[in-house]
């Protein structure tokens, strides 16, 4: 788990000289990009989750979190879902999951490489 992280760091530092947590809200948007698909999702559960800009940014600076740790140059639907799976968990249980996690084809895997 050590390498795993260390390496996902590794990759932040390389790619835009700072960890993902130190980004700046427009460095995180450009680091972060999400395509058509992932932007329509974030901004789907935005409305839908009622989320603030605040809370937009940190659930794009987990998902690119969870993408260094997968290994991927690109933020994914899979990699936004799973953050906004963990904010859930963490802020108010799995109650408002079901209006979101369906539009995000969510029985896909999010594992990171040999974790399962």
């Amino acid at each position: 788990m050590r390498v795993w992280v260390a390496r996902a760091r590794a990759r932040q530092v390389e790619r835009q000289g700072v960890l993902n947590s130190a980004l700046s809200p427009s460095d995180l948007e450009r680091h972060a990009a999400p395509d058509r698909e992932t932007g329509d999702l974030l901004q789907f559960a935005a409305a839908k989750l009622n989320l603030s800009a605040r809370a937009y940014g940190r659930i794009l600076r987990v998902a690119r979190t969870i993408a260094d740790l997968a290994a991927a140059d690109v933020v994914t639907m899979h990699h936004v879902s799973e953050a906004l799976l963990f904010r859930q968990l963490n802020s108010e249980g799995l109650d408002t999951l079901p209006g979101v996690i369906p539009y995000a084809a969510a029985g896909r895997s999010h594992s990171a490489p040999g974790v399962h």
